[in-house]
């Protein structure tokens, strides 16, 4: 049995998830900046939105307290970035926005979802294992700030059922 829209994403009271443009930049950064220690720049996110449009924020009474970035190639969805804002964490609003790229992905036909993780990022980790990713490897110094491996994860949609 697949999932209907419903099951894909979790529903938070009040959160929508709508399109990322370029006035959510700046609150978009702000985010990033508290979630990572090598954070994107604003050049990066306008770049990214500008030239692979499948990013999604999360808002709740009009302010970004989430987002997610991810790209399509053929059957491949890699998720780029996702963040979440400190005081939204662990109320499912990850998950929500990681069902949301994945229901679009499915209708675009793919066949697996890619990511990468810094290696001391247990919390993601865990978040991408109960929605059933799985390790597949490593990429060795793969981020800076401090440098750190990635694990990546891979997710097949026939396990998306």
């Amino acid at each position: 049995m697949q999932r209907d829209a419903a099951q894909e994403q979790k529903i938070i009271h009040g959160i929508v998830i709508e399109p990322m443009c370029k006035n959510d930049v700046d609150a978009v950064v702000a985010v990033e900046r508290r979630a990572f220690s090598a954070p994107w720049t604003e050049g990066m996110f306008v770049s990214e939105i500008s030239h692979h449009p499948l990013s999604y924020v999360a808002r709740y009474e009009g302010h970004v307290v989430g987002y997610i970035m991810v790209r399509i190639v053929f059957e491949e969805m890699s998720l780029m970035n996702l963040a979440v804002d400190l005081p939204w964490r662990k109320k499912g609003l990850g998950e929500a926005l990681i069902w949301h790229a994945i229901g679009i992905g499915r209708r675009t036909g793919i066949e697996r979802v890619i990511l990468e993780v810094r290696i001391s990022n247990v919390t993601a980790q865990n978040l991408y294992k109960k929605l059933g990713f799985q390790k597949v490897g490593c990429r060795r110094n793969y981020y800076n700030d401090p440098t750190e491996d990635a694990l990546i994860f891979e997710h097949g949609t026939n396990r998306l059922l």
